[in-house]
């Protein structure tokens, strides 16, 4: 598996908002109805590129906030029933895999690869990078924030 370590600048997302444990395939279905309104959402910085954004994971309870979204200059004008979440520069670990490899690329990262780097995982989102079409079997890139340990 080839991993890049590199920095990320900062950026704003805008999309629609989950917060559960995912038990019933709620991730992909938030993805279902924002897919259809991606367009609704001004000021795009990227026409071709959307991101999945992980973040306020309670260990307690399972729960995290995910937003499907798209990276925008300004929030100004948010389209009802959607959200805004600024994602702070960081480093990450850049892992490539598709969507039939991404629960087992998390397993692998955080049981295998990230006991082993040198680096603890930080403070801040996950990043899922997507190509707007979404096919199952094209590449999309994890992002891990990292600091070292």
């Amino acid at each position: 598996m080839h991993i890049k370590i590199e920095p990320k600048n900062g950026f704003t997302v805008v999309g629609m908002k989950y917060r559960g444990k995912n038990q019933k395939n709620e991730v992909p279905k938030l993805w279902e109805a924002f897919i259809p309104r991606m367009n609704e959402v001004p000021n795009r910085t990227e026409s071709k590129i959307s991101f999945g954004v992980m973040d306020n994971y309670d260990e307690e309870t399972g729960e995290f906030d995910y937003i499907a979204g798209v990276a925008v200059d300004s929030d100004k004008s948010i389209p009802d029933g959607m959200v805004s979440h600024t994602v702070p520069e960081q480093t990450y670990a850049v892992f490539r895999c598709t969507l039939p490899t991404l629960h087992p690329t998390f397993q692998h990262i955080y049981q295998e690869w990230l006991p082993e780097s040198g680096h603890e995982r930080s403070k801040g989102p996950e990043l899922e990078i997507y190509n707007e079409e979404f096919h199952v079997d094209e590449t999309l890139y994890l992002y891990i924030p990292l600091m070292p340990k």
